[in-house]
């Protein structure tokens, strides 16, 4: 797919696209959906998940000391954004000359 190239590879308009793409399929938008619109009720459960889930890691005493809200802003900054890490590289082929 043609996009402009104008903003780098820092402001890629494919990059922008394809992250977009992949939020949507991986269910990201759905995700996020469902964070914005959770009641107090399950934003607390979901606090806990997170909290249970890390329980044995060495993060686990921080996380416990969070509210739920804050904990709550994190899964949103999360799972509620459009980001993949997107690597491009170039295989040597007869097309390229062989030249990566």
């Amino acid at each position: 797919q043609e996009a402009s190239k104008a903003g780098g590879l820092q402001d890629d308009e494919l990059s922008k696209k394809a992250k977009e793409h992949f939020f949507e399929i991986s269910g990201g938008q759905a995700r996020a959906a469902m964070l914005e619109n959770a009641t107090e009720a399950e934003k607390k459960q979901l606090a806990q998940q997170l909290r249970n889930q890390y329980a044995s890691s060495p993060s686990a005493s921080q996380l416990n000391s969070m509210d739920d809200d804050a904990l709550i802003a994190i899964l949103k900054s999360t799972q509620g954004s459009a980001t993949c890490e997107i690597t491009c590289l170039t295989v040597p082929t007869p097309l390229n000359g062989h030249k990566a």
